[in-house]
């Protein structure tokens, strides 16, 4: 088994923020409790996001998406 390497994280991250695009920003943005510009910040760019908001926007997306 392959070790996780930082190319993992970002894709994973980059998989949640197609959901968002998805599922759109501002509710994201309304169900994690961060302002509209930090959800588009990370779907721009996910490596400049701060940690805890990621953790935030991962959570509402999560919530959010509807099983398929």
């Amino acid at each position: 088994m392959a070790r996780p390497n930082i190319d993992d994280a970002v894709a994973a991250l980059e998989r949640v923020a197609d959901d968002i695009t998805e599922i759109g920003v501002s509710r994201v943005a309304e169900k994690a409790n961060v302002p509209e510009r930090v959800v588009r910040k990370f779907i721009r760019d996910i490596m400049s996001s701060k940690n805890s908001d990621i953790r935030k926007i991962a959570d509402a997306v999560k919530a959010l998406k509807v099983p398929a």
